[in-house]
């Protein structure tokens, strides 16, 4: 009775019957080791797809930035340049 539960158990979790027979022998299975493998270069592949994307929305970002920069620069500009006729007006009143 008890060789058909495992049996049953074996068919409905191989992965984890194998995890299992990995752990009771000290060391993971072949089958096991090659899939923890794949899923390794899978996640180090998509990393790298990532930093990848990374970098270019930083870039995007540093150049948003410069012009937001510039930006406020130049109305700065256009502040103090409009500011001068109004104070050349007050400054030619008060004489």
């Amino acid at each position: 009775m008890q060789s058909e539960d495992i049996s049953s158990l074996k068919e409905e979790n191989p992965d984890l019957w194998l995890r299992l027979s990995g752990l009771r022998q000290g060391t993971p299975s072949l089958k096991l080791r090659t899939k923890f493998r794949s899923r390794i270069e899978e996640l180090e592949k998509s990393r790298s797809d990532i930093a990848g994307e990374n970098a270019k929305r930083d870039d995007a970002i540093a150049e948003l930035k410069a012009e937001v920069l510039k930006l406020r620069d130049d109305n700065e500009e256009n502040k103090q340049t409009q500011d001068l006729p109004r104070k050349l007006t007050m400054y030619l009143t008060f004489l």
